[in-house]
């Protein structure tokens, strides 16, 4: 087996606790294009309840079913990283970068996600509803797969979403005013009391989605695919 330091790039710069816990393993898993195939370093299940993990780079790792209720991971590097079924409970992601990171099936409940920048996040499966501050979670977000999620009612007024995947998403009620939305995808999604009042609508998809009593009062619908749409 060789010597742990090896497995380390030099720019990975973790405390012993945490290299201590990293063995050397052949193949794995890597977050590309929605599916996982290479990760580098398998900490399955492990025990980081409250862990400080403040400005730690962390990449490349299985975190599933992991522990992480409580832990610190404010300004944090995150990339590549496998959190299925992990608890994340109350943990703290302000102001975090997360690029290629699943959440899929994760316990979310309370964690703060304010100034965090995604791309290519996946929160299927997560109760999103359970976070605290959903406008901050979404506030930079690129990318990221949220489909099928329930934000029933929740403020997402002036955030800007690029790439975002809502397909079949309960959108009911969401106040959407003056958010700047490119390429998001839309498809199936139920509107019904939703607000898009002064938003910015580019290349959006939302064929079969279910726009009645939805408001696009001053809405910039450039580009926008209303095709089988149940409309206003």
């Amino acid at each position: 087996m060789p010597r742990l330091a090896s497995l380390l790039p030099p720019f990975l710069a973790l405390p012993l606790a945490i290299a201590t816990h990293l063995p050397a393993i052949a193949g794995g898993y890597t977050y590309d294009a929605g599916h996982w195939t290479c990760l580098d370093r398998d900490l399955h299940g492990v025990n980081w309840h409250g862990r400080d993990l403040r400005g730690q780079s962390l990449e490349r790792t299985d975190f599933s079913h992991a522990n992480l209720v409580g832990a610190d991971l404010r300004n944090a590097h995150l990339e590549c990283l496998n959190f299925t079924g992990a608890d994340l409970s109350n943990a703290d992601l302000r102001d975090a970068n997360l690029t290629g990171v699943s959440f899929h099936d994760a316990n979310l409940t309370g964690a703060k996600f304010d100034g965090t920048r995604m791309t290519g996040v996946d929160f299927t499966g997560t109760t999103i509803l359970t976070i605290g501050d959903t406008r901050a979670l979404f506030s930079r977000c690129t990318g990221c797969d949220v489909s099928g999620v329930n934000l029933r009612g929740r403020d997402l007024s002036s955030t800007h979403l690029v790439g975002v995947n809502f397909a079949d998403a309960d959108l009911r009620n969401v106040n959407f005013s003056q958010a700047r939305l490119v390429g998001v995808d839309f498809q199936g999604a139920q509107f019904a009391g939703a607000n898009f009042a002064g938003a910015k609508l580019v290349g959006c998809d939302m064929r079969k989605a279910d726009l009645r009593k939805t408001n696009f009062w001053s809405a910039d619908s450039t580009g926008l695919n209303l095709r089988d749409t149940q409309l206003p």
